[in-house]
């Protein structure tokens, strides 16, 4: 009898510890103890509970790019730091906390540095690493802008490859008038851009980009999914009209609208695309198979802003990828 009491106890103890059991408090220990993978599923258990618990994607999205710092640390391979980085992205709710932000910003920087001890492999791996450096030291800043080491890195990095862009942009440049090939056009305004970015105030970048960008303006880049060209504006009544020439190089047909492309103007100020009678060529909506092309003018209610007022036109795709086309 006495046993049997005691097993009764002994299961109670067991079903009242399993149902106060914290997971989010069970995560928080196995973070602090750097055990990131194993506070990840915690971090999950909570979130299948509480879909709707920010806190806990928050963490969940800090044990997650850890895991793959964790993984970066022990192989000394970058891969996993950027892999699971990607991932973290999609817990991230839409207004995160001042810590977490706090947090992440650290962990931007430090695959920022990562990837600045990682020597790349060819060319294109050379590029990736330069537009990839840039973008986590400015993401670091984006969630926390008083990162002193990001700050004090992204402009040491910026004052150390500005000579390297502006020289690498005159080159293409030069070969491109030389050789007429569009795709060294294209390059010399990626570099000019780039010297452009890291020292605004330099006046010859900046003429040389406006120069660029006109000859530019009617080319476009067939490596893109979508590359896109301007071939004219005009102007009349309330609306800017712009005449595109898009590709589908994309593995699928694809639907375009007018309202997939937009315009901004140099304060900043956006216009959705229409289609309307205003101008005598219009836009046919539709859709376009893969490899195929589509052309025709797409209006802007801008208020008759001349092209020359505007920054860029930006194509958007179903699936959420941009193309940019930027104006002289």
């Amino acid at each position: 009898m006495k046993n049997l009491r005691l097993l009764f106890l002994l299961i109670t103890f067991v079903i009242l510890s399993s149902c106060s059991s914290d997971p989010m408090a069970e995560g928080d220990k196995l973070y602090q103890e750097g055990q990131y993978a194993k506070s990840l599923k915690k971090y999950h258990e909570a979130i299948k509970a509480q879909p709707d618990n920010n806190f806990a994607r928050e963490k969940a999205a800090l044990a997650t790019v850890r895991a793959g710092q964790d993984i970066y640390k022990r192989r000394k391979v970058l891969t996993p730091f950027i892999k699971y980085y990607e991932k973290s992205l999609n817990l991230i709710p839409a207004n995160p906390s001042a810590e977490f932000s706090k947090e992440f910003s650290v962990i931007l920087y430090e695959l920022a540095q990562a990837y600045l001890k990682t020597e790349p492999k060819n060319n294109q791996a050379k590029k990736e690493k330069f537009d990839n450096l840039l973008m986590y030291y400015d993401d670091a800043l984006f969630y926390n802008p008083g990162n002193t080491e990001a700050q004090e890195a992204l402009k040491k990095f910026q004052e150390e490859h500005f000579t390297e862009m502006l020289e690498k942009g005159k080159n293409y440049f030069a070969k491109a008038k030389k050789q007429k090939n569009d795709l060294y056009y294209l390059n010399a305004e990626y570099y000019f851009k780039k010297a452009n970015q890291f020292k605004p105030e330099d006046k010859e970048t900046k003429a040389l980009l406006v120069k660029v960008r006109k000859i530019n303006l009617d080319k476009y880049n067939p490596d893109l999914d979508y590359p896109l060209a301007v071939l004219g504006t005009l102007v009349k009544d309330e609306y800017t009209a712009v005449q595109i020439y898009l590709v589908n190089n994309s593995a699928d047909k694809t639907e375009i609208k007018a309202n997939m492309f937009f315009v901004f103007d140099k304060e900043g100020n956006e216009y959705k695309g229409e289609v309307t009678d205003v101008f005598n060529a219009t836009f046919k909506e539709g859709t376009i198979a893969s490899g195929k092309s589509i052309e025709g003018v797409i209006s802007f209610k801008t208020g008759g802003k001349k092209a020359k007022l505007f920054e860029k036109l930006i194509f958007e795709s179903p699936e959420g990828m941009q193309t940019t086309k930027y104006f002289p």
